[in-house]
């Protein structure tokens, strides 16, 4: 996959300057979503975070709140593989309030996740834990099993970091029984594994 990335990078960027003089704005969005794509995966993380800056302002002027979000989004993943949590933070903290003023739960309960992941990262387990409890509510209001079931392990991990380990085979115990439900194997090897190590 990265061998085609990097093939297509050359034929992506031309279309990129093709879109800017001739194109509309959801194609010169689109393509620089695939060329910051195309170098997050060759590791190209410095020129992938300049094409979601890119796409970012041209969806901010535009007024494309998904794309901006989406924008903020990638660039905070290139950020954290950089090293650069607190870059990271920010981009994922901008993508989310702009997620909430749109009312866009589908992108809002993800980047709160997101962010759980990245405050457990840096030692900051209660705002971890606040945005992992408000992403859980958040799939739980749309149903969204895979989402909990992916929460509710991080939360157990989190858990588990504070020595809290009630709490966390709470947690694991649940997703457990959605990884059953889900007839999802990896999943409940995972959760099986997890709660043998507690």
């Amino acid at each position: 996959r990265v061998g085609n990335a990097r093939a297509a990078l050359p034929l992506l960027e031309r279309g990129v300057g093709l879109a800017e003089r001739h194109g509309t704005v959801d194609l010169q969005l689109n393509l620089l979503n695939q060329v910051g794509q195309a170098y997050s995966q060759v590791q190209g993380l410095q020129k992938a975070v300049e094409y979601f800056r890119r796409m970012r302002r041209l969806a901010e002027s535009s007024g494309d709140t998904r794309m901006e979000a989406s924008a903020l989004s990638n660039m905070s993943g290139d950020f954290q593989q950089l090293g650069m949590l607190d870059s990271a933070v920010f981009a994922l903290e901008r993508a989310l309030t702009i997620s909430q003023r749109v009312g866009d739960k589908t992108r809002e309960a993800p980047a709160l996740n997101s962010l759980g992941l990245l405050y457990y990262r840096a030692g900051e387990i209660d705002k971890a834990l606040d945005a992992y409890n408000r992403a859980l509510r958040l799939v739980r209001e749309l149903g969204n099993k895979s989402g909990e079931m992916s929460i509710l392990g991080n939360l157990a991990g989190a858990y588990a970091y504070l020595s809290n380990v009630d709490q966390a085979l709470v947690h694991r115990r649940r997703a457990l029984q959605i990884a059953r439900e889900r007839g999802d194997v990896n999943a409940e090897a995972t959760y099986l594994n997890n709660m043998a190590m507690s």
